[in-house]
């Protein structure tokens, strides 16, 4: 079979190239053309538009700086944006970032804006760097009453053993009582 054979019995060039045995790529392409250009076949049964295209292509504009771009409707891999930086803008900070806590901030900043940036342990002058300690242990309680800036110190003393994790414990439990007159119970080695 010669090449205008073949194009009669084909409904596209990706169809024509497979069965010449042309590979399907950017230079199978340009090979297939100029030998359609060259023995003059004839491909105007070919479809002009791809039969297999699942999702329109549609014109939307970022939702972050207003430029125009195209998307495939439906697609699952359809961009909601138009470039990476804008995806990092939209996605990454404030609240659409996945590990974003609901008001402003992290557990972190709710506990410094109760204590201070500096350790609660009174005397302790320490304030390089300051740790949110979870009272009860429970790293996802993080209510106020179960929050405490301690200094890397202090808080190492809580993983402790001994005498001086009980006396850092009934220190927290006097501070927490104080700041917020709340009883706090005493509960399986820590503070609840």
């Amino acid at each position: 079979m010669n090449i205008h054979e073949h194009a009669k019995n084909s409904f596209s060039k990706n169809q024509l190239m497979l069965k010449l045995g042309i590979p399907s790529n950017g230079a199978g392409i340009k090979r297939l053309n100029k030998l359609i250009q060259e023995e003059r076949v004839d491909i105007s049964h070919f479809r002009r538009i791809a039969w297999n295209k699942a999702y329109l292509k549609v014109e939307k504009d970022c939702p972050v700086c207003n430029r125009k771009f195209y998307t495939l409707l439906g697609s699952p891999r359809a961009k909601t944006v138009c470039s990476k930086s804008c995806s990092n803008t939209m996605f990454r900070s404030d609240e659409n970032h996945p590990n974003w806590t609901i008001g402003k901030g992290s557990y972190r900043e709710r506990c410094w804006r109760i204590w201070g940036n500096k350790c609660a342990i009174p005397g302790c002058e320490w304030d390089l760097t300051v740790e949110a300690h979870h009272i009860d242990g429970n790293r996802n309680n993080n209510v106020k009453t179960n929050l405490i800036s301690l200094c890397p110190n202090h808080h190492s003393l809580l993983r402790l053993d001994d005498e001086n994790k009980k006396w850092i414990e009934e220190i927290i439990k006097q501070l927490v009582e104080e700041k917020f007159s709340l009883p706090v119970t005493q509960g399986e080695g820590r503070l609840s």
